[in-house]
């Protein structure tokens, strides 16, 4: 239809995904970065966003604080130190003069309001911003992972254990936290390139094939040792009587002294 721009909006409104000049969909990211590119036309400001969202953000502001995952921990933190624009990576922008939410008609508003004063299409606005390529993915792992303990799992320049733990690098970071919502761990990754994206992601896959390695031994290993166990003994004073299960004689352990015993089903115990 030849639209400069094109909107959507999640079903309860509270977060905006941008559709381009090129009927592309730009992706939710970019959502934040284009809002606080037209506040700060006119006002200097921090901006709060959380932990997982992009360093595009940082081409763009002075200064940010990064906070946990959550609009509540934005919120907090803008109310705290008096910011105010602030959202997360997911499209959602709050203007603390409007109120304390994700708002999806401010954001519109605010975007809108940049095309005008820039005079330029969204696609040559985005293209002025540096790019990075952005990965959301999500494995299931064991829920008693102690995050500490991947502290040398990459060698960075910063690492931030405010909510799971994030590695960065001046042109890249990976962010792995546990779901609140769900059983499973959540990875966020960005860097320049796909390659250096998926080194990253890959060296955590190969951690977790480690951990699941490491968990099938243990669980072998019990399962035989269970498996061998037949008898039980019973201590009594100084007396000491053998007892032997039907169940063992079944699996071929113990089964000749069972059988003699006289067992003839897993249920049945003897006395010695």
């Amino acid at each position: 239809v030849g639209a400069d721009v094109g909107f959507a909006t999640d079903p309860d409104g509270d977060r905006l995904s941008i559709v381009s000049n090129k009927g592309n969909a730009i992706g939710e990211e970019y959502t934040l970065v284009l809002a606080v590119k037209n506040y700060l036309n006119y006002q200097k400001s921090i901006v709060a966003t959380n932990l997982s969202t992009s360093m595009m953000l940082e081409s763009i502001a002075n200064e940010t604080i990064r906070t946990k995952i959550g609009e509540a921990h934005v919120v907090e933190k803008m109310k705290e130190l008096n910011i105010p624009i602030g959202g997360e990576g997911n499209g959602g922008v709050i203007l603390n003069e409007v109120h304390l939410g994700r708002d999806s008609l401010v954001a519109i508003a605010l975007v809108l309001n940049l095309l005008s004063k820039e005079n330029k299409s969204i696609n040559d606005i985005i293209g002025e911003i540096p790019s990075y390529i952005f990965i959301k993915d999500k494995i299931e792992i064991d829920d008693s992972i102690d995050f500490d303990s991947l502290a040398t799992l990459f060698d960075c320049d910063e690492i931030n254990r405010l909510d799971g733990i994030k590695f960065s690098w001046s042109d890249k970071w990976i962010h792995i936290r546990k779901s609140n919502t769900e059983p499973i761990i959540r990875i966020f990754a960005e860097a320049k390139t796909q390659e250096e994206v998926d080194e990253l992601i890959n060296k955590l896959n190969q951690l977790k094939k480690e951990i699941d390695l490491k968990t099938n031994k243990i669980k072998n290993a019990l399962s035989i040792s269970l498996s061998g166990v037949g008898a039980v003994r019973a201590i009594r004073g100084t007396n000491a009587k053998h007892y032997y299960c039907g169940k063992s004689a079944e699996n071929g352990i113990l089964s000749s002294n069972i059988a003699k015993k006289g067992a003839t089903g897993p249920n049945d115990v003897f006395e010695d």
